[in-house]
C-alpha cells in the first residue's frame, strides 16, 4: 500500500497560510497545501496522484514520532495522540503542526502501540445551559456524539465500530515517496485488478471538479521492457479508456507515453523497475478549483 515518509516540519504555521478552495497556500514556498487529514486512504492517494505531478503537493497530515505519514483506516484503533503537520509529499516545503490544534507529541511507548485503544478524554463540566446530548456533534462531520465511535475526530458514516472514525494506515519509506501507483505486469498494458479501486477514485475527483478541463495521463516504462514508446503509450491509453468507462469525458483526458526516459529509480533492481513501471497525472488546464 501508499508509503510516505515525512522527513521535516516547516516554519509556517497552518493558520498563518492563506485559505483555499482546496485547503491553504504556503507564503514560504508558494505552493497550495492540501488538507488530506479527513479523507479516506483511496481518496488521498487520489488527490495525490492528480494534483502532484512532478512537483510533490504539501498536505496537512498527521505523523508519528518517526516521521511517518498517518492515514486513517476504519478497522484500526483511534490515533488522536498523533501530531498533525502540514509536509511535502516530496521535495519542497514541508511544514509545521499548528499550535491551536497539534496535540502532544507522542512517547515511543505510545508510537509503539498505535494499535491499542485511546481512551476517551475526560471532560469537565462548565457553567451554561445544559446541551443536548442526543444532538451533540462534536467533531462537526454530521455524526451525533452517542453513535459517533471517534467522537473528537471527524470521519465518514460506517459500521458502529468505526462509524465517524476516519480511516488510518501507517507506513514509511525512504527516498523518493511512494504513491500507490497504477500497476502493470512487465511488458503489458493490461491494468492490474489492484489498481482500479485508485481508478475508481480518481475518475470520482475528476467527475466532481469540472475545473480541471484538462489532464495528461502519463505512463512510463521500465529499461528492460521492449519499444518502451509503444508499450508506455499503451498503457496511458488502457488508463484514460478507464476512466472514459467510469464516466469521465475522453475530452478532459489525453494519453502520453514517456518511454524510460524518466525513471524514478535508476538502479537496476526488480524493485526499481517496478517502480518506474507507472503512470502519472498532470492538469494541463485548471479553471477555478472547487473544494475537496
Amino acid at each position: 500500500m501508499s508509503a510516505i515518509r515525512v522527513p521535516t516540519a516547516c516554519t509556517v504555521p497552518w493558520e498563518r497560510m492563506r485559505p483555499t478552495a482546496r485547503g491553504r497556500h504556503c507564503p514560504t514556498c508558494d505552493k497550495e497545501v492540501l488538507d488530506l487529514r479527513r479523507l479516506g486512504e483511496k481518496r488521498a492517494h487520489a488527490l495525490a496522484l492528480l494534483f502532484g505531478g512532478d512537483h510533490a503537493p504539501c498536505v496537512r497530515i498527521r505523523t508519528d514520532q518517526d516521521g511517518n505519514a498517518v492515514f486513517r483506516e476504519p478497522s484500526k484503533k483511534r490515533t488522536r495522540h498523533l501530531p498533525v503537520l502540514v509536509a511535502t509529499l516530496g521535495v519542497g516545503c514541508s511544514s509545521a503542526s499548528e499550535p491551536a490544534e497539534s496535540p502532544p507529541v507522542p512517547s515511543a511507548t505510545e508510537v509503539a502501540s498505535i494499535s491499542e485503544p485511546v481512551p476517551a478524554p475526560t471532560t469537565t463540566a462548565s457553567a451554561g445551559p445544559a446541551s443536548d446530548d442526543s444532538t451533540r456533534d462534536s467533531d462537526g462531520d454530521g455524526i451525533a456524539d452517542p453513535i459517533d465511535a471517534c467522537p473528537l475526530e471527524a470521519g465518514a458514516v460506517g459500521p458502529p465500530k468505526s462509524n465517524g472514525c476516519p480511516k488510518v494506515i501507517v507506513s514509511s519509506t525512504s527516498g523518493i515517496p511512494v504513491i500507490q501507483k497504477i500497476e502493470f505486469a512487465s511488458g503489458s498494458a493490461d491494468i492490474n485488478k489492484a489498481s482500479q479501486p485508485v481508478l475508481d477514485e480518481i475518475a470520482k475527483v475528476i467527475s466532481e471538479h469540472p475545473e480541471l478541463k484538462r489532464i495528461a495521463v502519463e505512463a512510463h516504462t521500465d529499461a528492460t521492457e521492449p519499444n518502451p514508446k509503444t508499450l508506455s503509450l499503451a498503457r496511458a491509453r488502457a488508463v484514460m479508456r478507464y476512466l472514459v468507462k467510469k464516466g469521465v469525458s475522453s475530452e478532459r483526458l489525453v494519453a502520453k507515453g514517456l518511454g524510460a526516459n524518466d525513471p524514478l529509480d535508476s538502479r537496476k533492481t526488480p524493485e526499481a523497475f517496478e517502480k518506474n513501471r507507472r503512470v502519472q497525472f498532470r492538469v494541463l488546464e485548471q479553471g477555478e478549483p472547487t473544494s475537496f
